[in-house]
């Protein structure tokens, strides 16, 4: 039988995790009841060949090999953006299982990276000894941009007022000394990078908020959880027209802009050091 969740081991402190595109249902694990308040069972389509595809151009393009944790259970079996307590069904032992296995993963991932990143720090003096969680989904929202996620909400992204504590990057806010919102949304933030590739994304540079009425997602479970852990945590909500279910394929060029734009994020704030085109552990 597949495994509930595929694992890559990593040689820096980047770790990319799918936890909404599996398609096991094993007879074992009841559904999760879709009339229940909160309960979404619909998959992010064609997510996890995204993920793999950023995955592999950055080992391709930079020598980095991230550590990558895929989740293959049905959304409508588990949820692995939630708690465990509001993942899966009442009981459900077999479910239950299942996702410790995903978050077991996950924590096992964020160990070894955070290990690897004080080495660096310690070596280099760059790196700060904290780890940058990537958390891969997808939405069909009508602004079609890349919604990105620190765990701020809209409201408080269009007035501006919010603190480090309640954002995903408070490792980051830490070590540079830079606001928030600087870090969310300034020249060097991951959406800026983005924009200067012309991908449609919020919050940047250009765009610091969604705006009023606008739809926008700001982080679940894992960005919030495994920030509070001495990781820097982004959820990456990407947009419906670089996944084609018609095709069962997702935009190479989309996924090498992500890649190129994660990097220069990653290399600018320590998390990892390059050398033209060749990353240096």
């Amino acid at each position: 039988a597949e495994a509930a969740v595929s694992y890559a081991p990593g040689n820096c402190p980047l770790v990319l995790t799918c936890p909404h595109d599996g398609s096991l249902r094993p007879a074992d694990m009841p559904d999760r009841d879709p009339q229940q308040p909160g309960v979404v069972t619909c998959n992010d389509d064609l997510v996890a060949p995204l993920t793999r595809r950023v995955h592999q151009l950055l080992t391709d393009r930079y020598g980095l090999e991230a550590f990558l944790i895929v989740n293959n259970v049905d959304r409508l079996k588990v949820n692995m953006n939630r708690s465990e307590a509001r993942a899966c069904q009442p009981g459900a032992a077999a479910s239950v299982t299942a996702y410790r296995a995903y978050h077991g993963r996950v924590r096992a991932a964020l160990e070894a990276a955070s290990r690897l990143a004080a080495a660096a720090d310690d070596n280099e003096g760059v790196g700060g000894g904290h780890p940058l969680l990537l958390d891969f989904h997808g939405q069909d929202h009508p602004e079609q941009w890349l919604e990105l996620g620190y765990g701020i909400k809209a409201s408080l992204l269009d007035s501006g007022h919010y603190t480090a504590q309640q954002c995903t990057l408070k490792c980051l806010c830490s070590r540079s000394g830079q606001s928030p919102s600087e870090l969310i949304s300034g020249p060097h933030s991951l959406g800026a990078y983005l924009e200067s590739r012309s991908v449609p994304v919020v919050p940047s540079a250009r765009r610091p908020s969604p705006g009023p009425g606008a739809n926008y997602y700001s982080g679940a479970y894992t960005v919030h959880h495994y920030s509070s852990t001495k990781a820097d945590c982004i959820q990456l909500e990407n947009p419906d027209y670089v996944r084609s279910k018609q095709c069962g394929t997702v935009s190479d060029e989309y996924c090498g802009m992500l890649a190129d734009s994660l990097m220069d994020f990653a290399c600018y704030h320590g998390y990892v050091r390059s050398a033209g085109n060749k990353l240096q552990l």
